[in-house]
């Protein structure tokens, strides 16, 4: 995958869920047990749940916020194995929108509470299944509608 190096936007935005929240941090790693890494000379801002589904538009090839802040592209690398569906059908819309998603290895399995239990873990698999592809799927970069999915890059 190429991609620009820190310029005039900010690299990445980095979805991770809400609990990185807890220790917050600016390093390579958006918390201790990441499964990517951020290379050298790129930046990121994290985003939670709430900016993702308010505030986060796809705009030529990147992400907007209505500060005007522009992001290169999103990376979503789950702390867990538990998402809301809600943000997991926000970032394939914004695939579908034009923005470049890279996903780190950790699939969510099932959503953090008992809404709509247990139609929401089946949503919540059938979404995860848009964005990583099915099971066993080879590891690369393929199309979402306008936009494109990276899977299977190693923490570095």
């Amino acid at each position: 995958m190429s991609c620009a190096k820190a310029g005039s936007w900010p690299t990445f935005a980095a979805f991770t869920g809400d609990k990185p929240y807890q220790h917050w941090g600016r390093g390579e790693k958006w918390y201790p047990k990441a499964t990517l890494s951020l290379p050298k000379g790129y930046t990121y801002d994290l985003l939670n749940t709430e900016v993702l589904l308010g505030r986060v538009s796809a705009t030529k090839g990147g992400l907007l916020l209505p500060d005007g802040m522009r992001y290169r592209m999103l990376v979503v690398d789950l702390e867990d194995e538990t998402a809301e569906p809600e943000a997991l059908d926000k970032i394939v819309k914004l695939a579908e929108a034009g923005a470049t998603v890279v996903l780190g290895s950790r699939r969510p399995q099932r959503t953090p509470g008992m809404k709509s239990f247990p139609e929401c873990d089946a949503d919540l698999r059938r979404l995860a299944e848009r964005l990583w592809g099915p099971l066993g799927a080879a590891p690369g970069v393929r199309p979402l509608g306008m936009g494109r999915v990276v899977t299977g890059l190693e923490a570095g």
